[in-house]
């Protein structure tokens, strides 16, 4: 077992007097006696780095190398140790550090254009709140793209309807677009994302939105619609983006049912084997 004393040891051996009684009364023109040195030699305190504290030797490049072998939840706790690994693993030019990691896994899709390698995969394998930071993610969801504690999402996730009666939507007709710009709750399940995937005609107040964002639609002025442009292409327009996230969030749910299934498959086969 490792040596943990933090402190000075005491030494066994006793240290030397020095008596100064025999200076005070001497005369005027002898020197008084130098105080003879202890033998005895105080030790520094040890100091116990951690296991690891080696690593920041390297050369960046071969520390680069290492990481890139960890799981991405395993990168995201190391980028969370100290501002200098932050800077040095979420940094534009390390995006390969990203990528390698995530390539661990087979199938996975690949990183959509409006994220970045980090941000994608905290979204898949984060266990910490994206709010609060709390190490008890209860709820997250591909298209919404968060993941949050239970609290949280108490807190944020709220029906359409509740959101509208607090926000005030110009008209019917604002509420329901801005309904369709903002993607709402999946709840992970493949058959109810396939059918959001058109949110002009399937965001209903009923469903769930992240209370912030569809706060922060109802709040923006829109754009005209345009001369020529049907009501339902102007809607479709504006919810281009919310298209593409539910589309996204169905990809990555067909890949995990994929990976479920495999894993069950290769269960049945070792338990008849």
């Amino acid at each position: 077992m490792a040596d943990l004393h933090t402190g000075p040891r005491r030494s066994s051996r006793k240290r030397t007097a020095v008596n100064y009684s025999e200076t005070r009364g001497g005369s005027s023109s002898s020197a008084p006696a130098a105080p003879k040195k202890s033998t005895t030699s105080i030790r520094k305190p040890r100091v116990v780095s951690g296991r690891l504290s080696g690593m920041m030797n390297v050369p960046v490049d071969i520390f680069l190398e290492i990481v890139s072998c960890l799981h991405p939840r395993d990168l995201l706790q190391l980028a969370r140790s100290s501002k200098h690994i932050r800077s040095i693993i979420l940094s534009r030019k390390n995006r390969s550090v990203w990528r390698a990691s995530l390539q661990r896994f087979r199938g996975l899709p690949p990183v959509p254009d409006d994220m970045c390698e980090p941000s994608y995969a905290a979204l898949l394998f984060d266990c910490l709140c994206f709010t609060c930071g709390v190490p008890r993610v209860a709820w997250h969801d591909y298209a919404i793209r968060l993941r949050l504690c239970k609290s949280c999402e108490m807190k944020y996730i709220k029906k359409g309807k509740d959101i509208l009666a607090t926000s005030k939507p110009v008209s019917d007709r604002h509420a329901e677009i801005c309904m369709a710009m903002v993607p709402c709750e999946t709840r992970n399940r493949l058959d109810d994302s396939r059918f959001l995937e058109d949110p002009g005609v399937r965001h209903m107040p009923f469903l769930r939105w992240y209370a912030p964002d569809l706060t922060a639609a109802l709040s923006k002025r829109l754009r005209s619609q345009r001369k020529g442009e049907t009501f339902e292409e102007y809607r479709a327009n504006l919810a281009s983006g919310c298209t593409a996230r539910h589309k996204f969030a169905t990809t990555l749910l067909t890949w995990e049912r994929t990976l479920e299934e495999e894993v069950k498959k290769d269960v049945r086969s070792s338990s008849s084997g």
